[in-house]
């Protein structure tokens, strides 16, 4: 049996965000039985060291009915919108506002990541010692296309109240009101956000593109990274190596 780290047990929650069985436009992969499988891996990833999961999920699936997901660490929690309007309006739109409804219930942690689900993230450990004090909030805000990547964040309960409930209502990915977008508009300027100072290194499946994540650093964007975190000590304006990492 694996050993929990003790540093697992205090650690900050992970919201892994997912859809079994799509429903949803702008989708790459549509087989239900392989995106059951990818969730299951990126689920055991974590939960196998320790760390507490809430899995939401808000296609027709049911969990329930699955001993897959009976894992150690893992409480699956089911969000099915009834609303059929909302498909159309794309990923973004679905998963905040699911977001925003386990986030209005009494489980919702006072701090926590979010990491969109079929991925896993290699320094999760780093992170969770980085992040782990309340009152600065970590998104990676691209200022020359006005871009956030939603894919991992961590933020504190008050924080996304205050500035990212309801902003699912904004986004329609038909249109081009992109779900990063319109959380870059809310978010851009706010004094308690910080970049990522590490680049996240995933693997699993991209959802949007269908792209296999590798966790290996791209070096231009690591390289842009750095020089934006530099420009930013300094005042200067970055926005001259600022746009969003290769995917």
């Amino acid at each position: 049996m694996r050993r929990i780290p003790a540093a697992a047990a205090a650690a900050l929650p992970l919201i892994i965000t997912g859809t079994i069985i799509p429903q949803a436009s702008f989708v790459h992969i549509a087989d239900w039985q392989v995106r059951r499988q990818q969730y299951l891996e990126a689920l055991r990833y974590f939960c196998e060291r320790g760390y507490r999961v809430f899995f939401l999920e808000n296609s027709a699936y049911d969990m329930d009915a699955d001993p897959d997901f009976a894992m150690a660490h893992l409480t699956t929690v089911k969000l099915r919108d009834e609303d059929a309007s909302g498909y159309q309006r794309g990923k973004g739109y679905q998963e905040f506002k699911m977001l925003d409804r386990f986030l209005a219930s009494e489980q919702a942690p006072q701090r926590f990541f979010k990491l969109s689900g079929r991925r896993t993230l290699h320094q999760i450990s780093y992170f969770q010692n980085r992040y782990r004090a309340p009152g600065r909030q970590w998104f990676d805000l691209w200022q020359n296309d006005a871009f956030a990547d939603t894919t991992f964040f961590c933020c504190d309960l008050d924080f996304y109240d205050q500035h990212l409930r309801a902003l699912y209502a904004q986004a329609d990915d038909g249109s081009g009101r992109i779900i990063e977008k319109v959380v870059y508009a809310a978010l851009h300027g706010l004094p308690a956000v910080r970049f990522h100072p590490l680049t996240p290194l995933f693997t699993g499946q991209h959802g949007t593109s269908g792209n296999k994540l590798k966790g290996k650093y791209h070096f231009p964007t690591e390289m842009r990274r750095k020089l934006r975190s530099l420009l930013g000590k300094h005042k200067l304006d970055k926005r001259i190596l600022d746009w969003p990492r290769a995917r």
